[in-house]
């Protein structure tokens, strides 16, 4: 997650994170010099991050974080992917990065999972 904060701040992409005891976490991606583009409330620190690096994606696509976090040719954010070939878990992938994914699985609920090998649904 640190990383996520780290790789942001280090390609120019300004946005804050505050929180305040049992209220969340609200983060927003802009600044208040140049404007707030995004921003919401999470839960976690962690989800704040992935929910930064998901609006960065869409506001500065062309971005050295955009695009190391989602090159090419790769499983992207939105992809609907399986857990394995054994196992019919089906999920969304929420973040990726190489070899990595975090999948929001459709078993309800906010339980989010990090894993490595992922197949990628054909519908």
């Amino acid at each position: 997650m640190s990383n996520i904060l780290q790789q942001l701040y280090d390609s120019e992409i300004n946005f804050s994170i505050s929180t305040f005891w049992d209220a969340g976490f609200d983060w927003k991606l802009g600044d208040e010099m140049n404007g707030w583009l995004d921003g919401g409330q999470c839960d976690s620190l962690e989800t704040a991050a992935i929910a930064l690096s998901i609006a960065a994606k869409k506001y500065f696509p062309s971005s050295v974080f955009v695009k190391e976090r989602w090159p090419t040719g790769t499983l992207r954010v939105g992809d609907r992917v399986q857990f394995s070939h054994e196992d019919a878990s089906r999920g969304t992938i929420i973040w990726v990065e190489p070899g990595r994914a975090r999948v929001k699985w459709d078993t309800g609920g906010n339980n989010i999972y990090e894993i490595d090998l992922l197949k990628k649904v054909e519908e």
